[in-house]
């Protein structure tokens, strides 16, 4: 299938929603086409100066603010995961780049109690940062990128979770994340170091 294509430096998760500013006339075009018809498009992560091969599929959810010139600013939701077959730069008509995509199949099964270990983990993470521990009401099927939106995982490591295709892999992979932010933030600690709040605060363990 194809899609047009918003490449940006990040890696968004499926059910994360973000808000973008749209200034260059090639993205008010595509916005402005998802606003009309409805259509969707694909964020691929820039990575090292090069598009990532995995990306998400993405909907606009709603257009806060228009200007006088024309940019936007936007929310938009990570819908589906996705495989780049083949780039095309230049797209008739287009201001925009597009490529033909293979969406990626995902096997939300995973281990009950597997799942209650990173749950717990998740809480104690949130404790030593001070943030609030409580569990996300919209967990659903895939628990590893609804809490992996949370804890401040480098663009690597969101592009490893987009990568995994089985719920249970990536909270495996989660929960070993998690399991050395923890003890980082203990040994900081113990050391007299400050740790502060935010999505910094673990300096992206294991990057």
């Amino acid at each position: 299938m194809f899609l047009a294509l918003f490449p940006l430096q990040l890696a968004l998760f499926p059910g994360e929603e973000i808000p973008l500013h749209i200034f260059e006339p090639r993205y008010k075009q595509l916005i402005a086409e998802c606003r009309d018809h409805g259509i969707l498009f694909g964020i691929p992560a820039l990575a090292g100066g090069n598009v990532s091969k995995v990306g998400t599929e993405v909907e606009l959810v709603r257009i806060l603010e228009t200007s006088d010139t024309g940019e936007m600013d936007i929310v938009v939701r990570g819908i589906r995961v996705f495989r780049i077959d083949n780039l095309q730069t230049e797209v008739p008509h287009k201001l925009y780049s597009g490529a033909e995509v293979t969406l990626l199949e995902n096997d939300a099964r995973t281990d009950p109690d597997a799942k209650q270990k990173l749950l717990e983990r998740y809480e104690e993470f949130m404790r030593l940062i001070r943030k609030g521990a409580s569990i996300p009401n919209d967990l659903q099927d895939n628990a590893s990128f609804v809490l992996g939106s949370r804890v401040g995982l480098s663009l690597n490591q969101r592009l490893s979770m987009l990568r995994t295709p089985k719920e249970a892999d990536r909270q495996k992979y989660l929960l070993h994340y998690l399991e050395r932010a923890i003890q980082a933030i203990r040994q900081r600690r113990s050391t007299g170091m400050k740790v502060g709040r935010g999505n910094g605060t673990t300096r992206h363990i294991g990057d």
